[in-house]
């Protein structure tokens, strides 16, 4: 088996973490158990009994690393940080929010195993309001515009990547949004999906806000200038 590492942004979840943990090891217990699994928790500066919560759960379960930021950073750099410590071969990319469904990791991990270098989550019977459903149709239309790629489900969060396209990745401002863009810019050019579960969220309150598919565009628009015209992600 390959090593995976598995990368969670946290942010005031502390009623989701242990249910989260619980159904992570359940699902991957082989991997944990031969040592070939991790999960890598970036605490952003939650105000809640987040990171209490993670040290507790760390004694119990092997495998557990911990990144603490002292102030919120945003979700681009708690990832950023997170994948800069990943060891795994492939790299699993999840929310805490326990919308989407850690036994479903396994889908990313035997089509992976086909031999793509990102693999992206299509969220089925997604559960969230209209408006951020045609935000994410809209988001994928202008990739496929301005980069030629087409995927489904572009702002899933949940993906999967092989190591070597993230070595030393320098992720600011919203650009866990077009996570796929970079990757692609960085020579992962074999890009599968997978469908996986979503629900809406049972407990703990959204870090999305109703404005931001109005701010999509305009923000993109600076993510392309970016990325074309900034220096490498390296």
């Amino acid at each position: 088996m390959k090593k995976i590492s598995i990368v969670c942004p946290i942010r005031n979840e502390g009623d989701n973490l242990e249910e989260l943990i619980n159904r992570i090891y359940s699902s991957l217990g082989e991997y944990f158990i031969d040592d070939k699994a991790e999960l890598i928790l970036v605490d952003d500066g939650s105000n809640d009994d987040s990171l209490d919560i993670m040290r507790k759960l760390s004694k119990k379960f092997s495998g557990i690393k911990i990144i603490n930021h002292n102030a919120p950073m945003g979700q681009s750099l708690a990832l950023s940080s997170g994948l800069g410590v990943a060891a795994g071969e492939i790299v699993i990319i999840m929310n805490g929010d326990l919308q989407v469904f850690p036994e479903d990791i396994v889908f990313f991990i035997k089509k992976m195993e086909e031999g793509y270098d990102v693999v992206n989550g299509i969220r089925i019977k997604r559960k969230d309001i209209l408006l951020f459903k045609i935000s994410t149709k809209v988001l994928g239309l202008l990739i496929k515009i301005f980069f030629d790629i087409s995927v489904k489900d572009p702002s899933s969060n949940f993906i999967a990547v092989r190591n070597k396209f993230i070595n030393n990745i320098k992720l600011k401002f919203n650009d866990h949004r077009y996570i796929i863009p970079i990757l692609y810019n960085r020579g992962a050019r074999k890009i599968g999906e997978v469908g996986v579960r979503h629900k809406l969220r049972a407990r703990g309150q959204s870090k999305y806000k109703l404005s931001k598919p109005f701010f999509a565009i305009p923000e993109f628009i600076g993510f392309c200038i970016r990325e074309f015209c900034g220096r490498p992600r390296v």
